[in-house]
């Protein structure tokens, strides 16, 4: 926490100025992970994660329709299944002649406790996705390139990196930690 404190504070200061303009949203979670995953600069950060995200548009495209749909039907679960535990217990309260507004506010509230446990899970998913991008970017699976991510799980989506060319055999070792974008223009 205190190397937080000592190193990153104006990372997180300037993180934190952008978010409260509420632009970039999604680049700056983006960033904070680049920034936790290489210990850069939030502006570095940014654009690593940037160029990361642009050269795998198709499949962060794909991520996030998925991963909306499966959260828009985790949300309708989790309103039905209280409408309907609301209606089963209604239905036999008597003494209530106006039941449909306690059970349309109780419905709102599951929704907004399902948004707010669902966000979370499209964070993790979000981050998720961008340490596998970098994984499969600076990793081909060779001796000494290993995976970080499981082989047999994301077997199909790395060979289709590797098609890419995102990978240069020649970089080394790759073990160090080190920029996700390589900037050559300065």
């Amino acid at each position: 926490m205190w190397r937080a404190f000592r190193y990153h504070l104006g990372t997180v200061a300037k993180g934190s100025f952008i978010i409260t303009l509420k632009c970039l949203a999604f680049l700056n979670q983006n960033a904070y992970t680049a920034t936790a995953i290489n210990s850069t600069n939030f502006c570095t950060s940014a654009r690593d994660a940037l160029g990361i995200l642009v050269e795998n548009a198709l499949r962060v495209a794909t991520i996030n329709s998925l991963g909306d749909f499966a959260l828009f039907l985790g949300k309708v679960l989790v309103v039905s299944c209280t409408a309907f535990v609301g209606v089963l217990t209604l239905n036999y309260q008597r003494d209530y002649t106006v039941w449909v507004l306690p059970l349309f506010i109780v419905c709102l509230f599951a929704f907004l406790v399902a948004h707010c446990f669902l966000s979370v899970f499209e964070v993790v998913v979000d981050v998720l996705f961008l340490c596998f991008a970098i994984d499969s970017k600076y990793n081909d699976g060779s001796s000494g390139r290993e995976y970080y991510m499981d082989k047999d799980l994301w077997c199909e989506f790395v060979e289709g990196s590797r098609k890419g060319g995102r990978y240069n055999p020649g970089d080394g070792d790759n073990r160090e930690m080190k920029p996700m974008v390589v900037n050559t223009a300065y």
